[in-house]
């Protein structure tokens, strides 16, 4: 609970409502209005009530406290940018941007860093009426803050001191070290492996007694302290003449975290931030007509945290890391960590990471002059304003590494003598510097306005207002200045203080919007005042009603207007040298035919005052937003390949109520009662959106903007039986305790057709309310502040309700809710190690509603009475005591202050405050004499047609042959598929690991859809077809365009000769990446749409699917016609410019896609000349290998870093040096290793012994001895060059050699997380002497073989076999099938026994195309071609390796049981692509 002792010497007890009259703000431009007459709907919290909170940062006392605006905290550190609260003013009105616009003193400022105590109020405006002036950017609404100002009185002094500290934040409860070893073994137990640990280990993660090795380790007690600190002080001086009034404020702040232990000998890292604003506001009368304002603001800000953990990490880090996982310190005095969770130490990274600080300077400077111009006409005035604002951020590193590891026992457990310590990482002794700009932005306006005011009657008033504005403001980054004008007319009138009208005429005009640069918008707004009078109960009586139009600027990408050819889709390796060429096209087609996004709102209001003690104030509201700018991806085929950008169709409309009230009243002499309440209610929900939905139960339209989407649980599997008996649920194979979904679209399958609405909104709340209690007898006080919310979905965060996954942590409300604790009680799913796709789905068993009640503020006081304080020259004063958070309802368990939607770590707050507001009695007059004029012009219009947008249109493209047609062609280049530059599946998954060659370590990616159910229609893995047909477009472009290429302005260039050569062959390159690209389509997906020109978006909706076997035919023509003119080799060529299309790549494609069209899966009637015309391509090249440069290369020398000129091969993509792909698939255990692509038991079954030509399986069918009988000896050498096996040296680099332990509780066995879950590790296309260790690491190039000669013979042997029958029959072509194979098994560094006879040559060649061409993408399809999954696919042999009782190393067999379905021949046509055109049909059975 909060104990605070507090002095303060203010006085600010509201015992009155507002006077109407006397209370105005400005709704822009100066034009201010007063509360009796306003027909906006608006609603103000003046500085007063704001300091009954202990927010000194505006932000933060915004919370609740104003009807429609709902404000919420990112969480994070207060010295941390965007750090503060959120905000949006009646919900989320459309799909794009929902910002609101914030001024302070009329210009557009941030405000997380302005002080409560500088402010006088706060307005929040709602409606059309009370933003009409706006502009584009007050659409969303708008907060007015007005900073205060001098008054006209002898000069006061003001001066504060406040102290305040959180403390106890609230934190998740997670299960100890015993607790989370427990659940460890039982979540490996139901994903079916072994226990993690022994009876004797769980024991000592619960005794404790060998911390070291068995850790339990409280990391929320390491990192944080109870309390964090704030200071904060404040000296205001305040007062003027009638001819200067002055306000003069500097603040200063200074935070402090609650890191723990952030004190070092040279330098302390805790989290800080030191803040001093400057604030000078001043008014002059330079004459009887003549005034002048000007306002100054500095803001002087220093932030210091640890340099690799900022707070955000800190609370990440108690959730993430298991009490298990490591000790904080090893026994040696080396920071803990190990392979599963890397340098995640947090206390390492606060004590010995060293510190990041910031520098940031903001200065605000305004200016506003203003003449009446009575002598020209009565009631004329004009004004000009101006007004810039500018901030920088320098951000400084002074940074050291650290070494972190663990310790393991070598031997028996407990035995000291025979332990091992694992490092990583370097200690640095001494802190290495760096700087940089980390941001920077500026604002700048200038208005010009005319006003005019007179009376027609004697009971009536009239304004009228020309302004005339012009801003600009700039973030980083291209694409981020903006220019804007605004030209508006004002009109008010009032009649005999009862009926006002109010009507604004903008046209708002902006450069963001190019080429609708302009939008009128127009707004009326009426009011009538049925009540005025200080008698009786109805005092004051108002109904307002406004509608307006207005219009925001907002684009969803810059430049979309324009055709901008400088998009890249990567990089492609071209010449001897290794060079990266990156590529360039159209992005997208410009969208030009568009209107700016569209308002059209009403509200309708009414404001009461009763018995002159309580004001209620009623409002109603709607909005339809129109033109919304949405995606045209949702609309537009893939097959058009470069699609339009955006279409404004979209539409949300908005609704709601709103209510406040407010009673003061002075009860007695002594008592005075104060009581609020506000309650908001705010629905935006999407009547219009683009396209047909995919998934009809999840059509946007009718649902919130911001609906919670997700499946709905029907519970959780009791078992196998309750599996067998459900449908099918395609997202992953489930187990019991895994989430059970309704089958809402009746289809008898769970997948993407069943997600739907869950009747709840995410983001915000829909529901806000607020009450506060204020009272106060003999000077003794309380006020009281809550804030609620209802309405609300949030998503439980995977760190606290993850369960285990990947290794992930464990919450203690996850483990008792669990189906393995909890059983039919259960709210969660089982326990697993794994990642679990069906598990995951977003489902209303992680969408929760939330709600909570909570004490925001409370401020007990006692106001000192006058007699004191006139002997101590103050003129008020009082001691109080300040809360916040100190009480909390909400429906959250076991995670309290996690989920109150306000911020991630809530503790409670109070605040010492200690103020002096000091009466001058000592002073003179000081009469100023102002002698200057300040005279504020445009130096010019702002520059609507101002853009920052790529000159690369489609002329300066092809007007530009090096830099523009080039990067055309070889962007086409860059996107063929290269696993060592697509990362389709993400962390370096390999389609290999989708077949019996692999299994991916890491249990989360993607790659595992292909065969656990989550590979649909709707998970289509589609890069395959967006890509394809993205390139085929592209060539068609180009081909379209040929004719705008001239090279003549480069005819006397030396190089001319070879330029055009070059272009010449352009033409036939492009066609061959085209029917490469087809033949990507054909193999995937079957019959495809044939285009060959470019099509309309409406053309593209329309197209059908083309007969596979004339795509085949296609690609062949294609291919015919263009080898001959594809050169040989570039070796000729000037530029050498290897990398590019062959007549041999050419060639040796055609002979690959004539296999596939003869092979099972698209030869249905098994024509025999298919498989001829396919073994005669193939010879071809076998026959012009030696003229084309082409041999057979040693397979050792296939996969170094410089093979990309290796003879053998016929095509292939280089890369650029990394080490990427050696961190993906280097054995967990060696440093930044993670596993990767472990080959398969199945793959090293295949090998054959050289000695007698015997598979491994068949000498080893079952489990084997393998200490004793050492089985990979005299195994195929491909093997040891494809593989890494248990007790190998490996890597090859002698920083981290090891020999490799792949058995259980080895060093990279399991249950290491990320270890190979085969008992084997990938060396092929490894670089084994490539470091990865974190103070040294090198680099290497890797080479994606597209083509190889290899290849070729096996495309060969297998068309000759299937045309004669007969392996040894040589037929028309003089070399029988087994000879083909032969020549790559006689090579000088393999030597196989020969292939001989005819019987089994089927099996073999298969083992012996799955060997030679291991992990270079062929397996996956060819599997499919032989229509053999079911075979090869469904049953994968994996080993699981442990040491028996003697110390002998056992391989045991496990089969491991994967999907498999025919249809899986075939890929899915994407869900979305038969949406948006009903002529594709889908493959069968999909």
């Amino acid at each position: 609970m909060l104990a605070t002792a507090v002095a303060s010497l203010t006085a600010n007890a509201q015992v009155k409502l507002n006077d109407k009259n006397a209370n105005a703000y400005d709704l822009g431009y100066g034009v201010e209005i007063s509360n009796f007459l306003s027909t906006a709907s608006a609603t103000t919290i003046t500085g007063e009530e704001l300091q009954q909170t202990s927010a000194t940062n505006l932000a933060q006392a915004l919370y609740g406290r104003l009807p429609g605006l709902t404000a919420l905290s990112q969480g994070g550190f207060s010295g941390d940018e965007n750090k503060g609260a959120t905000f949006n003013i009646r919900g989320f009105h459309t799909l794009n941007d929902t910002g609101i616009l914030i001024l302070v003193d009329g210009y557009e400022r941030p405000i997380d860093r302005l002080s409560v105590e500088e402010v006088e109020s706060v307005t929040v405006l709602k409606d059309a009426a009370a933003t009409a002036l706006l502009g584009h950017e007050g659409i969303n609404g708008a907060i007015l803050v007005k900073t205060k100002r001098g008054a006209e009185g002898k000069t006061r002094v003001k001066v504060g001191y406040s102290h305040k500290f959180q403390f106890d934040p609230e934190f998740a409860d997670m299960v100890d070290g015993y607790g989370y070893a427990s659940a460890f073994n039982r979540a490996r137990r139901n994903d079916g492996l072994s226990a993690a640990y022994t009876e004797q280990e769980l024991n000592l993660f619960k005794d404790g007694s060998d911390p070291y090795f068995y850790p339990n380790v409280n990391w929320r007690d390491l990192t944080f302290k109870n309390t964090a600190e704030e200071d904060h002080a404040y000296v205001s001086v305040y007062g003027g003449t009638n001819k200067v009034k002055y306000y003069t404020h500097i603040d200063y702040t200074d935070v402090r975290g609650a890191l723990k232990d952030t004190k070092q000998a040279d330098y302390n890292a805790q989290l800080r931030q030191s803040k001093a604003n400057i604030r000078t506001n001043l008014d002059f009368s330079l004459t009887n007509t003549t005034l002048m304002s000007v306002n100054l603001f500095g803001m002087f800000q220093e932030s210091k945290r640890p340099s690799d953990l900022n707070a955000d990490d800190a609370t990440a880090a108690v959730y993430d890391l298991p009490a298990s996982a490591f000790p904080y310190k090893t026994s040696t005095g080396i920071w803990g960590g190990n392979e599963a969770y890397g340098d995640a130490n947090p206390i390492a990274k606060i004590q010995e990471s060293g510190f990041y600080k910031t520098h940031q300077r903001q200065v605000w400077v305004d200016a506003k002059l203003s003449q009446k111009l009575d002598f020209l006409l009565d009631g004329l005035s004009v004004f000009v304003s101006a007004g810039y604002a500018n901030s920088s951020i320098y951000a400084e590193n002074s940074h050291k590494s650290h070494q972190y590891g663990y310790e393991r026992y070598t031997g028996a457990i407990g035995d000291k003598n025979n332990v091992a310590l694992n490092t990583f990482g370097n200690k640095e002794t001494n802190l290495t510097f760096s700087n940089w700009n980390a941001g920077q932005w500026w604002k700048a306006k200038a208005t010009l306005g005319f006003n005019y005011k007179r009376s027609f009657f004697d009971n009536d008033h009239f304004n009228a207002a020309v302004l005339y504005d012009n801003s600009g403001s700039s973030t980083d980054g291209r694409g981020n200045t903006y220019y804007r004008q605004n030209i508006m007319g004002v009109f008010h009138y009032d009649f005999q203080n009862r009926y006002v009208a109010d009507l604004v005429l903008a046209g708002n005009g902006s450069s963001r919007t190019y080429p609708s640069k302009w939008a009128f918008s127009p707004t009326l707004s009426l009011g009538w005042i049925y009540a005025d009078n200080n008698e009786g109960l109805l005092n004051y009586g108002k109904l307002r009603a406004s509608v307006g139009i207005q219009h925001t600027d907002y684009m969803p990408t810059y430049g979309m207007w324009l055709p901008t050819w400088d998009v890249t889709h990567g990089y492609v390796v071209i010449g001897n040298n290794y060079g990266a060429t990156w590529g360039a096209s159209l992005g997208s087609f410009p969208t030009t035919d568009f209107s700016q996004e569209t308002s059209t709102s009403f509200n309708l209001g009414t404001d009461l005052r009763l018995a002159n003690a309580l004001d209620i104030s009623v409002d109603a509201f709607y909005q339809l937003r129109s033109h919304i700018m949405l995606s045209a991806n949702y609309e537009n085929s893939s097959v058009v390949g470069i699609q339009s950008s955006y279409n404004d169709v979209g539409e949300v409309k908005s609704y709601g109520l709103e209510l406040s009230a407010k009673y003061a009243k002075k009860i007695t002499s002594d008592l005075n009662l104060n009581l609020g309440a506000n309650l908001s209610w705010a629905r935006n929900e999407v009547s219009k959106y683009i396209g047909t939905p995919t998934y009809p139960l999840s059509n946007p339209v009718g649902h919130r903007v911001n609906e919670a989407w997700g499946l709905k649980s029907a519970g959780f599997f009791k078992n196998q039986a309750d599996i067998d008996a459900s449908y099918r649920q395609e997202y992953s194979t489930v187990s019991p305790g895994d989430i059970k979904y309704q089958d809402l679209n009746g289809d008898q399958v769970i997948n993407e057709f069943d997600v739907t609405s869950l009747d709840g909104a995410t983001g915000i709340p829909e529901l806000n309310y607020a009450f506060n209690v204020g009272v106060e007898y003999k000077g003794f006080g309380l006020n009281a502040w809550f804030q609620g919310t209802g309405n609300y979905m949030k998503y439980l965060p995977s760190a606290i309700w993850g369960g285990m996954a990947d290794n992930g942590n464990l919450s203690v409300d996850y483990y008792n809710n669990c189906w393995d604790v909890a059983g039919d009680n259960a709210l969660y799913p089982r326990l697993t190690t794994q990642n679990n796709s069906n598990n995951s789905q977003a489902s209303n068993v992680w969408y929760k509603p939330v709600h909570f009640l909570k004490m925001r503020n409370i401020e007990v006081y006692y106001k000192v009475p006058a007699t004191v304080l006139s002997k101590l020259s103050l003129s008020a004063a009082k001691v109080f005591v300040q809360g916040e958070n100190l009480l909390s309802f909400d429906n959250v368990y076991g995670c309290r202050g996690t989920f109150d939607g306000i911020s991630h770590v809530q503790g409670c707050q109070h605040r010492c405050h200690i103020n002096f507001l000091i009466k001058n009695t000592f002073m003179n007059k000081i009469k100023y004499a102002f002698l200057g004029i300040v005279a504020v012009a445009f130096a010019g219009c702002a520059d609507l047609d101002y853009n920052e947008a790529s000159n690369r249109d489609e002329d300066w493209t092809y007007n530009s042959p090096l830099n523009g047609v080039k990067a055309l062609v070889y962007d086409v280049y860059a996107q063929m598929p290269s696993e060592f530059k697509d990362n389709s599946y993400g962390n370096g998954a390999m389609i290999a690991s989708a077949t019996d060659e692999s299994e991916f370590a890491l249990s989360f990616s993607p790659i595992h859809k292909y065969f656990n159910g989550g590979w649909t229609p709707s998970n289509p893995f589609s890069i395959t077809w967006d890509r394809s047909y993205r390139a085929i477009t592209q060539v068609h472009m180009y081909l379209e365009r040929i004719h705008k290429i001239d090279l003549s302005d480069y005819e006397y260039d030396p190089d001319y000769q070879t330029m055009v050569q070059q272009f010449e062959i352009f033409p036939y390159e492009l066609r061959f990446l085209r029917a490469y690209f087809y033949f990507e389509l054909v193999r995937a997906y079957g019959d495809v749409p044939l285009v060959t020109t470019t099509l309309t978006n409406e053309q593209a909706n329309s197209v059908e699917r083309t007969p596979a076997k004339d795509v085949f035919r296609f690609i062949i023509n294609e291919l015919d016609a263009v080898a001959e003119y594809l050169p040989v080799s570039y070796n000729d060529i000037p530029g050498q410019e290897i990398g590019r299309a062959t007549r041999g790549a050419a060639l040796a494609l055609k002979a690959r896609v004539l296999l596939y069209q003869a092979s099972p899966l698209f030869n249905t009637d098994n024509s025999k000349e298919l498989w001829k015309e396919a073994a005669a391509a193939s010879k071809v090249i076998i026959d012009n290998a030696q003229r084309w440069g082409y041999k057979l290369s040693e397979y050792a020398n296939l996969w170094g870093h410089d093979t990309f000129t290796n003879p053998e091969f016929i095509f292939v993509l280089g890369t650029q040096a990394s080490n990427t792909f050696e961190q993906y698939n280097y054995p967990v255990g060696v440093e930044n290793g993670n596993s990767g692509n472990c080959p398969t038991q199945a793959l090293v079954d295949a090998y054959e012994y050289q000695f007698d030509g015997k598979t491994f399986k068949e000498k080893h069918p079952g489990d084997v001895d393998v200490t004793a009988e050492n089985p990979y000896d005299g195994l195929d050498p491909r093997f040891a060059l494809t593989v890494v096996k248990n007790g190998d040296l490996w890597p090859s680099n002698t920083a981290q050699q090891i020999a490799i332990e792949t058995y259980q509780n080895g060093f990279n066995g399991a249950p290491k997380y990320g270890a190979t879950p085969t008992g084997y590790y990938l060396k092929k296309f490894v670089d084994g002497n490539c470091i990865t260790t974190a103070n040294n690491q090198t680099t290497t190039r890797h080479n994606w073989i597209v083509m190889r000669l290899a290849e070729v013979y096996l495309n060969y042997a297998e068309a000759m076999y299937n045309y004669y029958g007969n392996a040894d029959e040589p037929g028309d072509f003089g070399m029988s099938a087994n000879e083909a194979v032969n020549v790559l098994r006689n090579r000088p560094d393999i030597m196989m026994p020969e292939f001989q006879g005819n019987n089994g040559f089927e099996e073999r060649y298969m083992r012996e195309r799955m060997v030679e061409l291991a992990f270079e993408g062929q397996r996956f399809w060819d599997v499919r071609r032989w229509k053999k999954g079911a075979e090869f696919f469904k049953n994968v042999d994996v080993a699981d390796f442990k040491l028996d009782g003697n110390g002998n190393l056992i391989l045991n067999r496990v089969t491991k049981t994967r999907q498999w379905d025919e249809k899986y021949n075939l890929y899915p046509i994407p869900q979305s692509e038969i949406q948006k055109n009903g002529n594709l049909k889908q493959n069968p059975n999909w």
